[in-house]
């Protein structure tokens, strides 16, 4: 279906499992028609060793996310894309109040089958406005550089300017949370902080939830982190406060300086708007993985299938008592390489042989290649000029031991990177762009950031020193 020999767009390889995606890759047949006529190009998403990489030719996918991000200008599609995703969160959550897990192990084998039917056919309409932000953030970054080199801006200007007009003037989830919980250490009374560490458990147990993995976080969980958050936590709870006044302040200084014209600043706006909204969307979507995640260990326990096996499970698939050769799929899944294939005449997973051809076509092992420089896109240009060590990131273990004042280097960040990244001096990525994960999250931590220059993982290894420029978007091994 792809060309491997094309340029592709690519996003990840990242921590992932299918079942965490599926309800997401039914866009390409399910949802396009009813609320707009979006979706994705057709794509190959594939899972390796409890990796994900999207795979899509990189003409389809820009053509369709320009597409996108034109529609979003219009006020009045805007605002009824913007209505149908409030009301499907809402629709969405009321249901899941329902959802514990003492009341699933009491449901009959086809009552619960039922309920997880319910689930996801609210998840079908949660999807059908939340894939408008995604494909608007990436068809709109492209749109903003055109009219900013139009304009006279290149080079080192125009990444800065590009990087400053498109934060968004939000707050991101992960930045409420941590606002909320520096809040705590504002009470003195005990018996009034134990309270509303209580209350602010109930709100974020979700909070280091990831495509990868759901994590069921413990009141024990939050108290560890207020023992261990407790130096600076001051300095930091003001430079949250300070976030979103700098970020307007920063906008209307190069506005000013650069003399934008009003077309930018609408451009810029809308590409803002489009990357906090698919920043909310995450929120939700790691929200609503805790409660399916119940349903899975549910279900686990009926079948007698482990729950990493069932991980690698399509939604359609999943019953309360599977055939044997059902079970045995999702073995193969677990062991071997498998690829959901998706387009809009095709919605089906891959395993054996052909899934292997398609692995060794599309997932590069990075080669080491002896280079001293490489550039990239400036995602924020911090405060200086770093230089330190570099500890490459690609899994969950190396995650853990990231050292802090490292400097951190990967193939792409996703969300379970954050603890990472607060403690990294800069940031560098082989793959993404200024609407990505580590360039927002960098923006938020005032990390030095660098992202799209393809060979940092090929090129760098964990304890090499390097300088990292973010205002040129260039890295020097040193």
């Amino acid at each position: 279906m792809l060309n491997p020999k094309r340029e592709l767009f690519r996003w990840g390889p990242i921590p992932g499992r299918l079942i965490s995606i599926d309800d997401w890759s039914a866009i390409f047949q399910l949802y396009p028609g009813r609320l707009h006529r979006f979706c994705w190009s057709d794509s190959y998403q594939i899972f390796r060793n409890g990796e994900m990489l999207f795979v899509s030719d990189m003409h389809d996918f820009e053509r369709v996310a320009g597409r996108v991000f034109q529609q979003i200008f219009d006020r009045k599609s805007l605002t009824r894309y913007q209505k149908a995703w409030r009301t499907s969160v809402r629709n969405l959550f009321d249901y899941c109040r329902s959802i514990t897990a003492t009341r699933l192990s009491g449901l009959p084998d086809r009552a619960l089958e039922t309920e997880w039917k319910k689930f996801h056919e609210l998840l079908k309409h949660f999807w059908e406005p939340a894939v408008i932000p995604e494909l608007a953030a990436y068809g709109g970054a492209p749109e903003l550089r055109r009219l900013l080199s139009r304009h006279g801006l290149n080079g080192e200007a125009l990444q800065t300017v590009t990087a400053r007009l498109s934060a968004p003037e939000l707050l991101s989830f992960y930045q409420e949370e941590e606002r909320d919980f520096l809040k705590l250490f504002r009470l003195r009374s005990k018996t009034a902080r134990y309270k509303a560490l209580k209350n602010h458990y109930q709100r974020y147990n979700w909070i280091e939830n990831s495509y990868g993995a759901v994590q069921f976080l413990t009141l024990a969980d939050f108290q560890r982190q207020l023992r261990d958050r407790k130096q600076g936590w001051s300095q930091r709870a003001r430079a949250i406060d300070r976030h979103i006044a700098t970020v307007r302040r920063e906008k209307a200084r190069v506005i000013r300086e650069y003399r934008l014209s009003k077309t930018i600043c609408r451009t810029a706006d809308r590409l803002s708007l489009a990357i906090g909204w698919q920043d909310e969307r995450k929120k939700q979507i790691f929200r609503y993985l805790h409660f399916q995640e119940l349903f899975l260990r549910e279900f686990s326990r009926r079948s007698g299938v482990p729950l990493v096996q069932l991980s690698t499970a399509m939604v359609s698939e999943v019953v309360s008592k599977p055939t044997r050769q059902k079970k045995y799929e999702w073995r193969r899944r677990y062991k071997y390489p498998h690829v959901l294939i998706l387009g809009r005449r095709v919605h089906r997973v891959l395993s054996g042989a052909s899934a292997r051809k398609i692995v060794r076509d599309f997932f590069q092992t990075p080669k080491p290649l002896q280079r001293k420089e490489l550039t990239g896109i400036v995602a924020h240009s911090g405060s200086a000029r770093i230089v330190g060590r570099v500890f490459v990131v690609r899994n969950h273990e190396q995650l853990k031991r990231f050292p802090a004042g490292a400097i951190l280097v990967s193939t792409q960040t996703a969300p379970e990177y954050v603890t990472a990244i607060r403690k990294s001096r800069a940031i560098v990525t082989d793959a993404g762009g200024i609407t990505s994960h580590a360039a927002i999250v960098a923006r938020e931590y005032d990390k030095p950031c660098i992202v799209g220059t393809k060979y940092a993982t090929s090129i760098l290894r964990t304890g090499d020193r390097i300088a990292v420029d973010a205002r040129k978007g260039l890295v020097v091994k040193l």
